[in-house]
């Protein structure tokens, strides 16, 4: 994917603590995200209730965690005029060393609105 004219390479940001949107807007995250626990993630998600997400301080498991971000949907923020942030789905859960095991929310609700 390309930004702007397609000269330019796709931004990355790697540096901040994630991505973090209006509480309306995470909420549907977070539903969307136990749908797919419930359905297309089922038996590696048992018994796992993402509304613990809200707290991210809960780790997830890895294999719920990397089974949600393969098939959650980007998120998509369109701004008019062909302006528009795409986030990548995969990137809802992070593992916080590589190895650990431990999975933790990258995405975040943050104030009700901006």
């Amino acid at each position: 994917k390309t930004v702007g004219d397609g000269s330019l390479p796709p931004i990355v940001d790697s540096g901040t603590g994630g991505l973090t949107m209006p509480q309306e807007l995470f909420n549907g995250v977070v539903q969307e995200a136990n749908n797919i626990a419930s359905k297309q993630c089922k038996s590696q998600c048992q018994n796992i209730d993402i509304e613990l997400y809200h707290n991210p301080r809960n780790s997830f498991p890895k294999s719920c965690s990397v089974c949600i971000n393969t098939v959650m949907p980007d998120f998509v923020a369109n701004f008019g005029s062909n302006k528009k942030l795409e986030v990548s789905g995969s990137t809802l859960f992070y593992e916080t060393t590589p190895y650990s095991g431990e999975y933790y929310p990258s995405w975040s609700p943050g104030a009700l609105t901006f």
